[in-house]
């Protein structure tokens, strides 16, 4: 099958307008379309998941090996042996320090409602029943559901469901390159952090059940917090006992260069949703990981409840799948290799891109990495709302031949254009040049001082 009509075809997609290419197969770095087109793929299959590279022949032989044993034991009812082996392969190589247990699910949007759950029962059986409330960062995104949405900040992704959502509460980002112009990087977490504070203060603190954020907004562009802010941050969570949420679906197990983009902040937060780079795109799982302070209230509860699973949680092929993905990046060094790509590659857009007169910064960690497009320099302004410069970037990508991930609406959740960056740590250097180059060649293609309103769709995240 080549280029799908979506209007005659029997599957519904994610939008009826854009020519979607049909993938068949992939291997290693590239992508395989039914039309005979190849793809560098520089996003990991587009939203960061795939992160040591597809087809891996441990992956498949480990997939293999499972589907022979038992692919499904529902978590309510049972437990299964690689659930058990990946949550102790979790806690032993990858996670910080007293977060000793994994509670698992299916996708990064479950993954995040996992841990608003684990925050509540937190309080509950502490006796605190109205702490209830959810603090959040306008801009920031953790999840396609009702309810993720209902916390998360991203206008865009929120506005079509309005009358559905129950209330949370917003502070300001960690924008640094738009919100603290003129300020150095920790001056301006000083001013985010205290806007956390302030919330909470006004808020009431005894109603706040938690606080969530990522260390580095993917759909802000690959945006990290400013130096200082998570330890603030942490400090604040603590002198108001609020439970600190790391959202890291994107950002964990070596995205950022680090086994958590967390890491970076040097902040063990009181709980992590995983999801993504969790089993490499090869299998739907994520988890959450839970810090010993809110295992010592749940193990003390007398009634032994933790929070309600669901069907495939813990699903022991995925599992499994997960376990090799994990042992692959250990048994490799892809998280110190992931840190090493990305200051090659930030060296390389900086060299190549650092001057021009349309890209206002160049951001990231580790194979997480985004060039955000303005008008002109000295300004940083944004192009108008309607018109979808990010598409317009990817559209020549992948004209090019190149995976990339666009983020519309990176500045306020309506406005602003990033490209995003997520190769997988599997790279080699002569991969990487030819992603700059390609990507080079595809922005020199883009009519920047007369835009036009047509463009394709933006990044996409579960």
């Amino acid at each position: 099958m080549n280029q799908v009509d979506v209007m005659s075809s029997s599957f519904l997609p994610m939008n009826l307008h854009t020519d979607y290419p049909v993938i068949e197969r992939a291997e290693g770095r590239h992508m395989y379309a039914t039309d005979g087109r190849v793809f560098l793929d520089g996003a990991s299959g587009g939203v960061g998941a795939v992160n040591i590279g597809h087809a891996v022949p441990e992956v498949l032989a480990a997939i293999a090996e499972q589907s022979q044993k038992v692919c499904h034991a529902n978590g309510s009812l049972f437990l299964n042996t690689a659930a058990l082996e990946l949550a102790d392969l979790i806690v032993k190589e990858f996670a910080p320090a007293h977060m000793n247990k994994v509670y698992f699910v299916s996708t990064g949007t479950e993954a995040t409602e996992l841990c608003v759950k684990f925050a509540r029962v937190y309080h509950l059986y502490k006796g605190q029943p109205e702490r209830s409330k959810i603090i959040s960062r306008w801009s920031g995104y953790h999840g396609s559901s009702l309810a993720a949405l209902s916390f998360s900040g991203r206008t865009s992704r929120r506005a079509d469901f309005q009358p559905y959502y129950f209330p949370s509460v917003r502070i300001r980002p960690a924008y640094h390159f738009r919100d603290g112009r003129g300020m150095g990087e920790e001056e301006y977490a000083q001013v985010c952090a205290r806007d956390l504070e302030e919330a909470i203060v006004r808020e009431v603190p005894e109603t706040v059940s938690c606080f969530i954020a990522e260390p580095v907004v993917n759909t802000m562009g690959a945006c990290p917090a400013p130096a200082g802010y998570f330890e603030l941050v942490r400090e604040i969570c603590d002198r108001y006992d609020v439970i600190m949420i790391a959202d890291e679906v994107v950002t964990g197990y070596g995205r950022t260069g680090r086994s958590f983009g967390m890491d970076h902040w040097n902040t063990v937060p009181d709980l992590i949703a995983c999801g993504k780079g969790l089993s490499g795109g090869y299998s739907p799982i994520a988890c959450a990981l839970v810090h010993d302070k809110i295992w010592e209230v749940l193990r003390n509860h007398p009634s032994g409840n933790t929070v309600v699973g669901y069907t495939h949680a813990a699903n022991p092929l995925s599992a499994a799948t997960a376990s090799a993905v994990l042992r692959y990046i250990l048994d490799n060094d892809l998280v110190t290799r992931s840190a090493t790509i990305g200051e090659r590659l930030l060296g390389l857009l900086r060299d190549r891109l650092g001057d021009h007169p349309h890209i206002g910064d160049i951001r990231g960690r580790g194979c997480h990495m985004a060039l955000e497009f303005v008008t002109d320099r000295e300004s940083l302004d944004t192009y108008p709302a309607h018109i979808n410069k990010a598409g317009e970037v990817y559209a020549a990508c992948m004209s090019e031949g190149l995976n990339l991930c666009p983020v519309h609406g990176d500045a306020d959740g309506l406005r602003g254009d990033s490209i995003i960056i997520k190769p997988a740590f599997t790279f080699t250097h002569a991969e990487l040049d030819e992603l700059v180059d390609k990507l080079v060649t595809a922005i020199h293609q883009v009519r920047w001082e007369h835009p036009t309103t047509q463009g394709v769709g933006t990044d996409t995240d579960d």
